[in-house]
C-alpha cells in the first residue's frame, strides 16, 4: 500500500506538482463538458431526437435526472379531458469512482424537496430500493 509519509521531501514536492496538474486538468475537462452541455441545451429539440448513448463526463457513472411537469384538465364530472407536457428539464450528477451513487441522488433529492416544499406537495416517491 502506498503511503505519502514514506516519500522524501523532494518526492512529496513532485507528488504535489503532479497532483496539482491532474486536478487542474480534471477541472478543465469538467468546465469544457459543462460548456458543451450548455451549448447543446440551447437547442430546444436537443432531447427530442435520437442521440448516440454517451456520457456527459469522463466518469464511469453519472446520474441523469429528468423532471417532467404535466398539466391535466378535467370536466365537471371529473373526467380527464387532456394532459399536456409543460416542462421537461434535465439535470446531471457525475458520480466519481468510489462514491456511492445513492448518497449523490439522496443529496439531490433532499435539496430538491427542501426547496420545493413551499410551492408543491409531494404525492409519490418511488426508487430502486422499493
Amino acid at each position: 500500500m502506498f503511503n505519502l509519509d514514506d516519500l522524501t521531501e523532494e518526492e512529496k514536492l513532485l507528488w504535489d506538482k503532479i497532483n496539482s496538474k491532474m486536478e487542474k486538468s480534471i477541472e478543465d475537462i469538467k468546465k469544457e463538458n459543462i460548456e458543451k452541455m450548455a451549448k447543446d441545451l440551447e437547442d430546444p429539440n436537443y432531447f427530442n431526437h435520437y442521440k448516440e448513448v454517451r456520457h456527459v463526463t469522463d466518469y464511469q457513472r453519472e446520474i441523469l435526472i429528468k423532471i417532467n411537469a404535466e398539466i391535466s384538465t378535467t370536466n365537471d364530472q371529473n373526467k380527464l379531458l387532456e394532459i399536456d407536457n409543460i416542462v421537461e428539464n434535465f439535470y446531471h450528477i457525475p458520480v466519481p469512482s468510489g462514491v456511492d451513487y445513492v448518497e449523490k441522488i439522496d443529496e439531490f433529492l433532499d435539496a430538491f424537496d427542501k426547496e420545493i416544499q413551499d410551492c408543491a406537495i409531494k404525492i409519490n416517491t418511488k426508487n430502486e430500493s422499493e
